[in-house]
C-alpha cells in the first residue's frame, strides 16, 4: 500500500457467541427462561459423549439419532432428462 493512503479498518465484529448466533439466525433468545422470561446463564459445557448419553438416559430422552432412511428417488418422465 502506498504511503499516505488512509487505512480503513472494519469495526464489524465477526466472532459471535453461540447465543448471539442463535438469535441472529433463528430470532431465538436461547438465554431467556421460558417460564419467567428472565435471563439464564450457561453454567456448563458438556462435550463428553458418555456424559451426554447418561444425562439423556436419566431424562428418559433418546440418546441415539434416529435411523437414516435412503433418499427417495424420483422416476424421470420420458420427456425430461435426469
Amino acid at each position: 500500500m502506498p504511503a499516505g493512503q488512509p487505512v480503513f479498518c472494519s469495526s464489524r465484529r465477526t466472532n459471535y457467541t453461540w447465543a448471539e448466533l442463535m438469535k441472529r439466525v433463528w430470532a431465538l433468545n436461547v438465554l431467556e427462561c421460558p417460564r419467567c422470561r428472565g435471563r439464564m446463564r450457561i453454567i456448563a459445557d458438556i462435550d463428553s459423549p458418555r456424559a451426554i448419553e447418561n444425562i439423556l438416559k436419566c431424562l428418559d430422552l433418546p440418546s441415539r439419532a434416529p435411523p437414516v432412511s435412503p433418499a427417495a428417488r424420483e422416476c424421470a418422465q420420458p420427456d425430461q432428462p435426469f
